[in-house]
């Protein structure tokens, strides 16, 4: 008898706040100016505006050639060198490598040349949490020539539990076939999601912009769909917040690399990662100055 009185009372109050907060969204929304049509579409035009090259990377049957583009396997090097391995001394492991003779029309980026990502792992082969500026290594060899390759090691061929969901990613590669095409910005990323939060949370001024705003998410759902879950170029995607929201990142605004989840590839809950660079950079070569991050759900 107590119990369902307890109970009773915990919902009245639960509905009681809930109709609260709900009247003072409303007032606050109805406080503020209408968005209109004309609002909605310079939103629109300003995704479209920010329209980049990307070139989208499919996993393709067969083994890759040691220059080509690829998600992991074997590591290429133009001469006889160490493994890449961590401050512990623990191999990283090569998330990938780009052959940008592959993306012919990519522009701003190298016409030619290989860049390699390696990422820090622990002992079971999952990624660990990156220091943006640390747990990564980024190679770059803006001349290839016929080179060296090392065998995956050991640790890492066999890491079943890892990043890699698949023997060829671990240890012969997957290999990529690559699409150039174009991506608008989005309402997902910065400063986009800032933006347009400030217009759909306004009642609308007419019909028409009542319109635009009931089939808005939809809208937006369609332009953040890209053909591909990986990529160069572009825009980067994250499963959780942008972390360009951080004042000391806004400059970052060219994706060298976007992996997603695939069968091959998953990063902790089918998480998502972005190597990301400044315009400058990327123009100047300097991938020294890459910023690599990854989150799941």
């Amino acid at each position: 008898m107590y119990l369902w009185i307890v109970v009773a009372i915990a919902v009245t109050a639960y509905l009681y706040l809930e109709w609260r907060n709900r009247n003072a969204a409303k007032a606050e929304r109805d406080a503020k100016p209408p968005v209109t049509t004309k609002e909605l579409n310079t939103f629109l035009d300003s995704l479209e505006a920010a329209r980049l090259p990307m070139a989208g990377l499919h996993p393709v049957d067969g083994d890759p050639s040691m220059t080509a583009s690829r998600i992991g396997g074997p590591l290429w090097s133009p001469e006889e060198t160490q493994w890449p391995s961590d401050e512990d001394g623990n191999p990283m492991l090569l998330a990938a490598q780009l052959n940008f003779a592959e993306f012919d029309g990519l522009n701003e980026f190298p016409d030619k040349g290989i860049l390699q990502v390696f990422l820090q792992v622990g002992e079971d082969g999952q990624l660990k949490w990156l220091d943006p500026h640390e747990g990564f290594r980024v190679r770059w060899f803006p001349e290839p020539s016929q080179g060296v390759v090392q065998q995956v090691p050991e640790r890492l061929a066999m890491a079943k539990r890892g990043m890699f969901r698949t023997e060829q990613a671990r240890q012969r590669g997957v290999a990529l076939r690559s699409e150039v095409t174009s991506a608008p910005a989005n309402s997902y990323i910065w400063p986009y999601s800032d933006r347009e939060w400030e217009l759909v949370d306004r009642n609308p001024a007419d019909d028409t912009a009542a319109e635009m705003l009931e089939g808005w998410e939809e809208r937006m759902e369609q332009l953040a769909d890209l053909p591909s879950e990986h990529w160069v170029g572009g825009h980067p995607s994250f499963t959780q917040e942008d972390v360009r929201h951080d004042p000391e990142l806004h400059d970052l605004d060219r994706v060298i690399l976007h992996l997603g989840f695939d069968k091959h590839v998953c990063m902790g809950d089918a998480g998502e990662l972005n190597l990301m660079i400044a315009h400058k950079d990327l123009l100047a070569r300097d991938f020294a100055k890459a910023y690599c991050t990854w989150d799941c759900t």
